[in-house]
């Protein structure tokens, strides 16, 4: 064998089955799907709540207990209807 003939085989790319590469992903997975889409619905629910404490009391001028009373969104969805 040559140095030539040794080169080519190693240039070869290594094709793998699809089942290698499932195995491949699995052991990339550390946590499953239901884990990841309750880890982000709980990331997205804890961000809109911060959201909703400091746009109404930080930017806006109510005290920050205030966004969790009903009065307070029912006021605020008269006004969008323009029931008030």
């Amino acid at each position: 064998m040559t140095t030539h003939e040794v080169t080519e085989k190693q240039e070869q790319p290594v094709r793998s089955t699809s089942k290698e590469v499932r195995e491949r992903w699995k052991s990339l997975r550390y946590f499953p799907i239901w884990q990841r889409i309750l880890f982000f619905g709980g990331l997205l629910l804890w961000t809109v709540l911060i959201g909703l404490l400091i746009g109404y009391s930080g930017i806006g001028d109510g005290a920050w207990t205030d966004v969790f009373r009903a009065s307070t969104w029912q006021h605020i969805f008269d006004i969008y209807r323009g029931v008030e």
